[in-house]
């Protein structure tokens, strides 16, 4: 039999993004991958490409409505195509998606970690109130992947999930696309176009504007 696998998340830019190379993985191996996300621009060219999709949206935000609509299209989604592995993706979706797979058939499910929406420069009634959320749902989580060895750490400390089931994955780079010598020289480029000097000292990032990527660590560190 071939092994049905989802992957799931909130929007599609997460797939293309990030999820990508696990999926072709998967499918190299002969496995039957779906994907459940947010329709959106990238799901039209990726079905294009052969990648199967079965859209619902789902929401980023914590509004309750929005996410109980988004659970019952799960759990009709789950008992129809009945996958053996449910891989989730991202904090909400991940939520959503656990509390969906409560009332269907048991199947394995993974959750990997992005991050944990809880940090410490969260109000305490805040980081809590997501902590005790994780734990809850490790009632449902067969297997745990962490980005870092700190947030496995973390789980371990909050007791969230038991040690056997959490584990750390890193993240792998595609040398070829992050190739130093062209970014070096896109940089001198770049610089010259902006009017940077050449030796001058820059600092940057890729993120959305929000307080959990770091935004202010990054504007004290750059003063």
């Amino acid at each position: 039999m071939v092994m049905k696998i989802c992957q799931l998340c909130a929007v599609d830019f997460t797939v293309e993004k990030l999820l990508l190379p696990l999926i072709d993985a998967m499918e190299n191996e002969n496995w039957a991958v779906t994907i459940i996300c947010t329709n959106g621009v990238a799901v039209q060219k990726l079905k294009k490409n052969g990648y199967r999709f079965i859209t619902l949206p789902i929401s980023r935000s914590y509004n309750p409505f929005r996410a109980l609509y988004s659970i019952i299209g799960l759990i009709k989604i789950f008992k129809k195509e009945r996958f053996d592995v449910i891989h989730v993706h991202t904090p909400i979706a991940s939520i959503i998606a656990r509390i969906a797979s409560i009332f269907v058939k048991k199947t394995f499910l993974v959750y990997t970690a992005h991050g944990f929406y809880f940090h410490e420069n969260m109000p305490r009634y805040k980081k809590y109130f997501f902590i005790l959320i994780e734990k809850y749902l490790s009632r449902f989580t067969d297997l745990l992947f962490c980005q870092s060895n700190e947030d496995v750490l973390e789980a371990i400390k909050r007791n969230i999930i038991s040690r056997k089931k959490v584990y750390a994955i890193g993240n792998g780079v595609d040398i070829n696309k992050f190739n130093i010598q062209l970014f070096e020289k896109n940089v001198t480029n770049n610089r010259r176009i902006i009017g940077i000097p050449k030796n001058a000292i820059v600092v940057g990032i890729v993120a959305r504007l929000v307080e959990e990527k770091g935004i202010n660590e990054l504007l004290l560190a750059s003063i």
